[in-house]
């Protein structure tokens, strides 16, 4: 376990760290990592203030449905591991606002309730300052926030991990998944869980997509861009002119992009490709 007595002591010397950076004062006596000061820095800029916790809200948008079918089943899964542990597991989309969670404990959901960690209300950097969604956005990788490391006062008894959750199929960062709970029921494992859920939603992601969009996974990037480009009409030449490639490589990637897809001609590539989601959203 995390130790909590030093966190919480940790957090006092933040608390006056925070205090001092409000004043003017520099970072470099902080017993602070360098990703949390980044984030301090940028959340002091939005007029983000520790002693107010102003969370907006909105309606959680319609198109977030392909994260939230994708997260769903493993959210149930790791929820039921998390009965009584204290621990609640958090769903954001890209702007951090909140769309599903999983909170065993009663008390603990009170708690997040008062918190305002509920669907709809939106964690972003610009609102409540540092929080562990904020930073796994910001970062694009798994993030911890331990207690005083929160910008907000009212946040630091809580310690929170998150990871961003990337489609695999177009390298857009959907959302993150994050745990959340009382300093004194932290792990060291939180991060690990939380890379790891994200793992199986985005192999989820990819299993729910059809037999064509699995073979344009597998090609290179490059092979995906000459597939798209030869797919909206354009010759060799044009495609070398675009991509700054010679005729002859792009006919090579051309030869490699038939052999993988299983077509023989620039026809039934392009109806592959105008197929496919071109965003994998709604």
């Amino acid at each position: 376990m995390l130790n909590a007595a030093q966190i919480m002591r940790d957090g006092s010397r933040l608390t006056g760290a925070r205090e001092g950076l409000l004043a003017g004062d520099q970072l470099v006596r902080a017993p602070l990592r360098a990703e949390i000061a980044a984030s301090w820095q940028r959340s002091l800029a939005h007029g983000v203030r520790p002693d107010r916790l102003r969370v907006p809200y909105s309606e959680v948008a319609a198109s977030d449905g392909v994260l939230r079918r994708a997260v769903a089943p493993v959210a149930d899964a790791v929820g039921t591991d998390l009965a009584g542990t204290g621990v609640s597991l958090l769903v954001s989309d890209h702007e951090a606002r909140i769309i599903d969670r999983r909170v065993p404990d009663a008390g603990l959901r009170a708690r997040l309730d008062r918190l305002c960690l509920a669907p709809g209300f939106r964690y972003g950097e610009d609102a409540v300052g540092t929080t562990a969604i904020s930073v796994a956005l910001s970062e694009q990788g798994p993030a911890l926030v331990a207690a005083g490391e929160h910008f907000a006062d009212t946040l630091t008894p809580m310690v929170c991990a998150a990871a961003p959750v990337t489609d695999p199929r177009t390298g857009r960062v959907l959302g993150t998944i994050g745990l959340a709970c009382p300093a004194d029921a932290a792990s060291p494992l939180m991060i690990a869980l939380v890379r790891r859920a994200t793992r199986d939603v985005e192999e989820r992601l990819v299993a729910g997509t059809g037999g064509a969009a699995r073979a344009l996974l597998e090609l290179t990037a490059t092979e995906r861009q000459v597939a798209a480009i030869i797919a909206e009409g354009a010759t060799n030449r044009e495609a070398a002119v675009r991509l700054f490639l010679s005729p002859h490589t792009v006919d090579y990637h051309l030869r490699q992009i038939f052999r993988k897809l299983r077509v023989t001609s620039r026809v039934e590539l392009t109806r592959l490709v105008v197929a496919q989601p071109a965003t994998g959203q709604e």
